[in-house]
């Protein structure tokens, strides 16, 4: 079930915070898609993408790339809260979506990486 992202941020454990810089997630469906992060917490992150909606049901994993450095985060295990179009100021469709992911069993080195984003 997908819910608007407001809805979501009084049922969220974690607090969501923005990342300095730029930061892209990325995922493979029947065709990869990249876009660009809003928004992270120890619980999951929100992103913002071109496209139609082909996020799976299911646990899926998703990479944290960095174009203005070396590190990344890869394979992270989440599962999509969220997907919805963003609508502009006067209600019309942008083109872009949101989309708001929960993440699963993170590894140890996992939950370091996040926590040092998130600082």
């Amino acid at each position: 079930m997908r819910f608007p992202e407001e809805d979501l941020a009084d049922r969220r454990k974690y607090a969501r915070y923005r990342i300095r810089g730029k930061a892209l997630a990325y995922y493979r469906t029947h065709s990869p898609k990249i876009g660009e992060i809003m928004d992270i917490g120890n619980g999951g992150l929100a992103f913002s993408y071109m496209g139609s909606a082909e996020l799976p049901d299911s646990t899926f994993n998703l990479e944290i790339v960095f174009p203005d450095r070396t590190d990344y985060l890869d394979r992270l295990p989440c599962k999509a809260v969220s997907d919805y179009i963003v609508m502009g100021k006067r209600g019309e469709s942008s083109g872009t979506r949101r989309c708001g992911v929960r993440f699963g069993d993170l590894t140890k080195a996992q939950k370091v990486k996040i926590a040092t984003l998130i600082e």
